[in-house]
């Protein structure tokens, strides 16, 4: 369920800790990999609060995410192909929704990755440019989902890292 108790989770979950006073609500920063990329491209759809994202090999698009990925995992998901269930699609589809995107967010991932294509992360990126977001997209050479060399995943944190750090005293 793509975008729905997902999402809920971690705004009360962000909620709870800012209440606790273990969190700054001015300083929140938003950074995922793969599942946790995926829901970090349609955090940033849905709200203002963080002031920066990274995304890494997050999918965007599930429409095309199914004929260009070598898994399943979408149409399981989201409960049958797009073919069957095309409004799902697009409302869950954070490409549809990059209008509503003010947060700068970096995207990341390997140029070879089968799980969440680059073709997805160019799409996104695209699209955000498109809707005069702030964001940056980088591939990683021979990297796939889940293998990156040491450097280049070391590169990848350090990236996550200074964009966190470009945009900390940022006003969104």
């Amino acid at each position: 369920n793509f975008g729905g108790p997902d999402y809920e989770d971690i705004i009360t979950g962000g909620d709870h800790v800012i209440g606790l006073g273990s969190a700054d609500p001015e300083q929140l920063f938003l950074i995922g990999q793969s599942n946790g990329g995926t829901l970090t491209n349609w955090i940033v759809t849905r709200t203002d609060r963080f002031k920066s994202a990274c995304s890494v090999a997050g999918e965007t698009d599930y429409i095309s995410l199914e004929g260009t990925n070598g898994y399943f995992q979408t149409s399981w998901y989201l409960g049958g192909s797009f073919i069957d269930n095309l409004q799902m699609f697009l409302d869950r589809s954070p490409i549809f929704h990059v209008k509503n995107v003010t947060t700068p967010i970096l995207i990341q991932g390997g140029l070879l990755d089968d799980n969440v294509p680059h073709t997805q992360l160019e799409e996104f990126y695209r699209a955000l440019k498109r809707a005069g977001a702030e964001a940056h997209l980088v591939g990683y050479p021979g990297a796939t989902h889940e293998s990156y060399t040491p450097q280049q995943y070391l590169r990848l944190l350090n990236s996550c890292l200074d964009w966190t750090n470009q945009h900390r005293g940022a006003a969104n």
